[in-house]
């Protein structure tokens, strides 16, 4: 007869079990590129990449690409947060504005926000709006979708306790309705931060002339293929890093309910 695992048993082995596959990959992938299995203009062996990336941290432009990626990213997804949000509490309050907003959001999700580009070059020219323009459009929408979701779930014992109190406006929103649904008005954003972040540097290689696309992109164009991967490491550390990050917060926020 077999037992269950204890709860804390089973994460250390699904940890080291992923530890496992991914130490195999890297090698795999070391393997393959090294033996010439796979060509150099395809694949750069892991430690090529590890390499390049040191190298591309030390370069003088390095710190400013950085500094632009993060501010353009961070813009859009401010922008993306509080409009996201205040178009999930209108659709909630009000069933026209439900109406009016939910097919452009069924369209954003099912259109490839990223042909929006050329649009956006026309209103705002090459350059940073139209990089920001891109990151809001693509987290909008999960920051939306979840903040509505979460406020669908509310119980109504928590809007007619905020009633019987006389709690009304901004503070029946502040201490009742964002608290309850909080969980998921996190979980849209942190969905949102990865999108925003994707897209801004989608739209740096395409539109701009500065920021870690742009390295992404002389890279492409110089057929440096371990600076062209180690480009898209460094943005997935970003992106890991903002994702564990609101996660942490999520976890702090304990469970779901009205403080």
């Amino acid at each position: 007869m077999t037992t269950a695992l204890p709860l804390v048993e089973r994460r250390w082995v699904l940890n080291a079990a992923r530890a496992l596959f991914f130490v195999g990959l890297i090698g795999l992938l070391e393997v393959l590129a090294r033996t010439g299995t796979v060509s150099a203009q395809t694949l750069a062996a892991p430690s090529d990449i590890l390499d390049a990336a040191r190298q591309l941290v030390r370069m003088p432009s390095f710190g400013e690409s950085l500094k632009v990626t993060l501010l353009q990213a961070f813009t859009a997804f401010a922008l993306a947060g509080s409009l996201g949000t205040a178009l999930a509490v209108g659709s909630w309050r009000w069933p026209a504005v439900r109406r009016a907003v939910r097919p452009y959001v069924m369209l954003g999700n099912s259109f490839p926000l990223i042909l929006l580009y050329p649009m956006f070059v026309v209103i705002f020219g090459l350059g940073g709006p139209s990089v920001v323009a891109l990151g809001l459009c693509l987290g909008l929408l999960p920051v939306f979708a979840s903040t509505l979701t979460g406020l669908d779930g509310i119980p109504r014992l928590y809007l007619e306790l905020a009633d019987s109190i006389g709690c009304k406006g901004l503070r029946r929103y502040q201490k009742f309705l964002f608290p309850a649904a909080r969980r998921l008005v996190l979980d849209g954003l942190r969905q949102s931060f990865v999108y925003v972040l994707i897209m801004v540097v989608a739209g740096q290689y395409l539109l701009s002339g500065s920021g870690l696309g742009l390295i992404i992109r002389q890279a492409y164009e110089l057929f440096n293929v371990p600076q062209l991967y180690a480009g898209i490491v460094i943005v997935v550390l970003i992106s890991f890093t903002g994702d564990l990050l609101l996660r942490v917060t999520i976890a702090a926020t304990g469970r779901p309910g009205v403080r």
